[in-house]
């Protein structure tokens, strides 16, 4: 209409648009993740109020042949006359937003997700199914209500109940084995190209396995590199070799250490304490050191689980080296034989193509330059990656394929370039 009067499809648009990407929320009813699913939607109904309502909650609703059932809310809010920059999410409509979301309930049918979670590669793979009674399934249920709490927003059903949850299951019911034939500490080792999630994945095993009582240690080889003197030693000594110019490919790492790290974590006992290594890798320009061993953390034991991760954990030596750089590195790689003796167990994050570290690497220097932290140039970045993509190519097809060793439980979870589990 004219100028006086409503200017209704923009301002519906707008209002509709920042409302839906802003504000749909996935809700934790309980134990249950509520969430689309984009097979066999029955009905998907929608109604939207739009027009002078201030802080409306509208209602989706789904219903499906094995969905959960989707509730959840857009506040559209007010539409004025003459005010076009009026904020439709304000912090009072974000709460009545809230609170009207937080009214909405959803009967919770039995087993309500049993399809999609044994559909996952993760979960086929672990072997779970015939490990799983009731019982089993009642404690994935109360682990997946402390993860939906610890990711809020972000707890999909991709991670907590594909990955997070096969993989911890795959853990417990693998450490219940290992506990049954030998005393002490069980020793994961845990492999996965930088950028793939290894820390993250980590961390919720600990808290997972603190839940429950279990105690874990953490070690990283990136925690085991020279210190910077050694560093500036070796690059010396292989001026010609670019793999080992700066720290990064086996053979920056002082194995000694981080065997014996290892394994007195592995075999500490009550009123023992180990400390473990640190490394700071913003040292020297970025060049790193080792930080002074009074500033190591101290674990106390007993400790139940030793977990030893890193980019590299589990690469074995080849016996024809492709190029005479790699073939360095791949001799310092058979000092690694004595820290995946002290092993019990290994699980391997797979990936399609060692391509997908160049735009991981990228998303973390991004997410670093907004906050307002230095990172590196593109062609810093380049630089920095190029350096491991050797290692990658050399050695990953083997972990893949032969594993660490016939005698050591190992699983295999491949991802796509979202990080997301794939057959």
């Amino acid at each position: 209409k004219d100028d006086d009067g409503w200017r209704g499809g923009r301002h519906v648009l707008r209002g509709f648009v920042k409302a839906f990407v802003v504000e749909v929320i996935r809700v934790v009813e309980d134990e249950d993740l509520v969430y689309f699913n984009s097979g066999n939607w029955g009905i998907f109904g929608v109604c939207l109020s739009v027009g002078l309502l201030r802080g409306g909650v509208v209602e989706l609703e789904t219903m499906g042949d094995h969905t959960l059932g989707f509730f959840t809310g857009l506040q559209v809010g007010t539409l004025w006359h003459h005010n076009h920059t009026h904020d439709l999410l304000d912090k009072p409509r974000r709460a009545r937003f809230a609170a009207g979301l937080k009214s909405i309930s959803a009967e919770k049918p039995e087993n309500p997700r049993l399809d999609v979670i044994t559909s996952s590669p993760v979960f086929k793979k672990a072997g779970l199914e015939s490990h799983m009674d009731e019982e089993s399934w009642d404690d994935w249920f109360k682990c997946a209500k402390l993860l939906n709490k610890e990711l809020g927003r972000d707890a999909t059903v991709d991670r907590v109940h594909k990955l997070y949850l096969p993989v911890f299951f795959w853990l417990k019911k693998q450490i219940r084995e290992a506990k049954a034939n030998k005393s002490g500490s069980v020793v994961v080792g845990l492999s996965c190209p930088q950028g793939g999630g290894k820390t993250t994945i980590t961390n919720f095993l600990v808290k997972m396995f603190a839940a429950e009582g279990i105690t874990c240690a953490i070690a990283s080889t990136d925690d085991f590199y020279h210190s910077y003197e050694k560093q500036r030693e070796l690059a010396e000594t292989y001026a010609s070799n670019p793999l080992l110019e700066f720290r990064g490919n086996p053979g920056t790492m002082d194995v000694d250490l981080m065997f014996n790290t290892v394994n007195a974590l592995a075999s500490c006992g009550p009123g023992d304490a180990v400390n473990i290594p640190r490394y700071n890798k913003s040292a020297y320009k970025g060049r790193g050191d080792r930080v002074p061993e009074e500033d190591w953390p101290t674990v106390n034991g007993p400790v139940d689980l030793v977990i030893l991760e890193g980019w590299c954990m589990g690469f074995q030596p080849v016996e024809n080296p492709s190029t005479s750089d790699i073939a360095v590195v791949n001799e310092f790689l058979e000092y690694f034989a004595r820290v995946y003796e002290l092993l019990d167990l290994m699980l391997v994050v797979e990936i399609a193509d060692p391509e997908y570290v160049y735009d991981w690497r990228k998303q973390a220097e991004d997410t670093m330059k907004a906050k307002g932290k230095p990172g590196m140039t593109s062609a810093q970045l380049k630089d920095f990656v190029d350096r491991f993509m050797p290692a990658y190519r050399e050695y990953l097809p083997g972990l893949y394929s032969d594993g660490v060793s016939a005698d050591l439980p190992q699983l295999n979870i491949k991802i796509d370039s979202n990080r997301i589990p794939i057959d």
